[in-house]
């Protein structure tokens, strides 16, 4: 008995302990130009305690004493700070010079280097999509294209999503953007491709893509390249998922017979329901 009490009073003390460690840290992260930035994140290194800054760049984290901070925003080069028990730590991201030169493809499926484009235009790579274990492309794209919002229309598996590029120009028509693969244009969406056979994807996302594509690309286009044949050794990839869609549970309802005994129960002491009754079912 006295081996037990002295394992819980070690435990509480441990806890307390923890507990202790733990401290607020406060501060702004600002960009190569001093200016804040919205939106980053903060993340402590090793978990997924994160948060993300506020208008202001300013953020706020429950972190242990001897935590690594690590900070990110699109487009900034990552940091990581030691805490080392302080209570404020201010953070300045430097922009990522390499993003320039990244070559992307333009509407006319020519290749050029980011930083001698004047349109708007995002892209992801095809190992960054790979990484998703989805069924459609357009579901791992959901977060990782500013401006592009992935929405399921309903909770069916296996349902459709729908993209907007930018938020929704009209209210009668559909807002889906023109999806060009390989410099083909597609009507089906991207759900007929394999996420494993993309290269890269690029969207363009202003009013160059209605420059090259006419009314089609007023809501933008998305221009997907699949992978090609290389030379050098043969490889093969194997990923393999493994899912199962059933009902968990079935609902109780009354079968035709039953609901329509339990709608004549409740007319029959009311005249005016019993002849709507017998109007309805006869």
């Amino acid at each position: 008995m006295k081996q037990i009490v002295l394992m819980l009073c070690l435990l509480c003390l441990i806890t307390v302990s923890r507990a202790q460690n733990v401290i607020t840290v406060k501060g702004v992260v600002r960009d190569g130009t001093n200016q804040p930035i919205p939106g980053a994140t903060i993340l402590e290194k090793g978990t997924k305690n994160a948060v993300i800054s506020s208008q202001n760049g300013v953020y706020q984290i429950n972190v242990p004493a001897n935590a690594i901070l690590v900070y990110r925003y699109v487009g900034s080069k990552m940091i990581e700070i030691s805490v080392n028990n302080r209570t404020d730590i201010n953070a300045k991201l430097q922009d990522e010079s390499n993003t320039l030169n990244e070559v992307v493809v333009t509407g006319y499926g020519q290749e050029t280097t980011r930083g001698s484009l004047t349109g708007s235009v995002s892209s992801i790579s095809g190992t960054e999509i790979a990484k998703v274990p989805v069924q459609n492309v357009a579901q791992a794209l959901q977060g990782r294209i500013a401006g592009m919002q992935v929405t399921v229309g309903s909770g069916d598996p296996g349902a459709e999503p729908s993209i907007k590029i930018r938020g929704g120009t009209s209210i009668t028509q559909s807002n889906e953007p023109l999806y060009v693969v390989d410099g083909v244009p597609q009507t089906e969406g991207l759900a007929f491709l394999d996420p494993m056979d993309i290269e890269s994807i690029d969207v363009l996302k202003d009013a160059s893509a209605t420059a090259i594509y006419g009314a089609r690309g007023a809501n933008g286009v998305v221009l997907v390249t699949t992978k090609k044949l290389k030379g050098g050794k043969t490889t093969i990839n194997y990923d393999g998922y493994v899912g199962a869609r059933i009902t968990s549970k079935y609902l109780p309802v009354l079968s035709p017979l039953q609901y329509a005994q339990y709608v004549y129960e409740n007319s029959v002491r009311d005249a005016t329901r019993l002849q709507r009754f017998i109007n309805t079912y006869g």
